[in-house]
């Protein structure tokens, strides 16, 4: 690989060693998200989706979201990213 390659890929021939802690550009540490922090990412993106893609107000997004977490949790379904994919999915069915 020549120099140009490897600055752009930033592989430089050797094994890569870090510290296994996720670091930001500068180098700072970032400290792991907690599950509740993700979840409540994964909720308003979700909501997002629904009001642009979806086109749904606010009010009737939240409503639906209510329904979708009532329904998952009588299913039993782990709340992780593919538990708000399926949210989408299924509230956009359930217009149809």
């Amino acid at each position: 690989m020549d120099r140009i390659a490897a600055a752009a890929t930033g592989y430089h021939g050797g094994p890569r060693r870090g510290t296994g802690r996720r670091t930001a550009a500068g180098g700072r540490h970032v400290p792991p998200i907690d599950s509740r922090t993700l979840d409540a990412a994964h909720h308003a993106a979700t909501r997002n989706r629904l009001i642009g893609e979806a086109t749904m107000s606010e009010d009737r997004a939240d409503e639906w979201l209510a329904r979708w977490a009532a329904r998952a949790s009588q299913e039993g379904r782990e709340r992780d990213a593919a538990y708000w994919d399926a949210a989408f999915e299924w509230i956009v069915g359930q217009q149809s």
